[in-house]
């Protein structure tokens, strides 16, 4: 089944096929999205509990899995997302924009608390959780068209958040 047009058309037990370019063998290949169980744990070391959650991976005919979010945060967004991203046809230097704008825009999100360059805490080494919450809002604009305008306004507000955001991206 292809992909379904808006979130409300979206049947967890259905798989929905669709062709893109593979990031591992650089190819066009078929990708499936779907809804998968995966392990999770809560607690400290000693007394971790395992217990399973259902997440939206996207999977390649090649093998390469890759896992979106969780199904409960599963959004219209992130069917955009997946639209935009994984379409066909896509140039390697629009991939390359737009990969360039979602990392820069999720440093520029996450060094707007000043604290954190300033007590030398980079991107890199923030919590997992931290970091998935600043892509996220950064592939938002770029899905939404908003990226680049918003990238030229703080260029030209000379922000310092953004420079921050540049420095570390160019010293990754």
């Amino acid at each position: 089944m292809s992909l379904p047009k808006s979130i409300k058309g979206f049947d967890r037990y259905e798989h929905y096929y669709f062709f893109t370019d593979c990031m591992l063998c650089d190819c066009v290949k078929k990708h499936r999205l779907a809804v998968s169980s995966t392990p999770r744990f809560n607690g400290d070391e000693e007394g971790a509990r395992s217990y399973n959650v259902e997440v939206i991976t996207i999977r390649c005919s090649c093998g390469r899995i890759k896992t979106i979010c969780d199904l409960d945060e599963f959004s219209d967004f992130h069917l955009d997302a997946i639209k935009h991203f994984h379409r066909r046809g896509r140039t390697q230097e629009e991939e390359d924009q737009d990969h360039y704008n979602v990392s820069l825009l999720a440093r520029y999100f996450y060094y707007l608390d000043d604290g954190k360059y300033e007590k030398n805490i980079k991107f890199s080494s923030a919590e997992r959780e931290t970091q998935e919450h600043c892509y996220f809002a950064a592939r938002r604009r770029v899905v939404e068209g908003e990226a680049e305008d918003l990238i030229k306004e703080l260029i030209a507000k000379n922000s310092h958040a953004y420079s921050q955001a540049q420095e570390d991206y160019k010293n990754d």
